[in-house]
């Protein structure tokens, strides 16, 4: 080895290779069951900063004791972290547990079980960048709170509203979106809404998500569009929503046995319809095939609205 290469080998060692280690600190967690105590394995997790901030997390993992390892570029002394469990991706109660100082700690965290939620229900989340996750209606401002109360009930009734779950929601701050990202949203300018909140109706046997509409609200809690959800209080009938099983097997009697489903809600009938897509190869290459769709009245589940075309398939 020649002595200049020696010399850069040792400046490396002395120099950037310390520094290289100090970039990523590593902090653990340790998560429980909160019903039987026992070590709760392979956890989906966010860690956020100051409720927007979200550190890039270098690694993630648990061992058998149920303590997780994770790494971050650095930890800010005057920040407050948490730690979000959403029920996205984990069959838990979703929480956020505040792990401020876990630096000088381990925390430990208590984790319930609960119910699986459909992932993205409501289509991809609106905002590519960080903001403030609402996993709980309770996380609002009160008079949010009881400004979407009131939209609600007022469009389903109250024997409905109790079938309504918060499925995930986030906010969006302008001011503190303009501070991180060194930029300014100005009136012209497309701006988020404060709002926009992903809600589930539960089906009232199986608990189990039938349909999902998203609401958006200004700053002051007033309405963006439309609800996306019938009329149910003046129309009582239009609780009844049947289920994608059971759409699809009304779907198989009118020659639909592999199509996609997508739910939505059709202001004109004032009705939630399951769309029906199915794409059938036809020849004489496999670039031929004929479209059709269906759609279902997810209250009366009568059908209507089937068209076929030809085209073709790209790959």
């Amino acid at each position: 080895m020649s002595t200049l290469s020696f010399r850069h080998l040792v400046w490396v060692c002395l120099f950037i290779l310390p520094f290289a280690a100090q970039s990523q600190t590593t902090y653990r967690f340790k998560a429980l069951n909160a019903q039987t105590g026992k070590p709760w394995p392979n956890l989906r997790y966010e860690i956020i900063k100051n409720e927007y901030l979200h550190p890039r997390i270098l690694s993630k993992k648990s061992d058998s004791a149920g303590v997780y390892t994770f790494s971050l570029d650095s930890y800010d002394s005057t920040g407050v972290y948490k730690l979000e469990i959403s029920s996205q991706e984990n069959e838990v109660s979703p929480a956020k547990y505040d792990i401020t100082g876990v630096h000088k700690r381990l925390p430990v965290l208590y984790v319930s079980p609960g119910r699986k939620a459909d992932s993205n229900p409501c289509g991809e989340r609106m905002y590519s960048y960080r903001q403030k996750s609402i996993l709980a209606i309770a996380e609002m401002p009160e008079n949010i709170q009881a400004k979407l109360k009131s939209l609600l009930l007022n469009r389903v009734g109250d024997t409905f509203y109790k079938r309504l779950m918060l499925n995930l929601g986030q906010e969006f701050d302008i001011d503190v979106y303009n501070k991180l990202y060194h930029t300014t949203l100005v009136p012209g300018y497309y701006i988020p809404p404060a709002y926009s909140l992903c809600m589930s109706v539960l089906d009232t046997a199986t608990c189990q998500e039938i349909y999902s509409f998203r609401i958006n609200m200004n700053r002051d809690g007033s309405l963006i569009d439309s609800l996306d959800i019938p009329d149910i209080k003046r129309d009582p009938a239009k609780a009844g929503i049947i289920n994608k099983i059971r759409a699809t097997e009304i779907a198989k009697t009118k020659g639909i046995t592999n199509g996609n489903i997508k739910g939505y809600f059709d202001a004109k009938r004032g009705s939630v319809i399951w769309q029906f897509h199915q794409t059938d190869i036809v020849g004489p290459t496999e670039n031929n095939a004929v479209f059709t769709t269906l759609n279902i009245d997810a209250h009366s589940g009568k059908t209507f609205g089937k068209k076929k075309r030809k085209g073709y398939v790209m790959y």
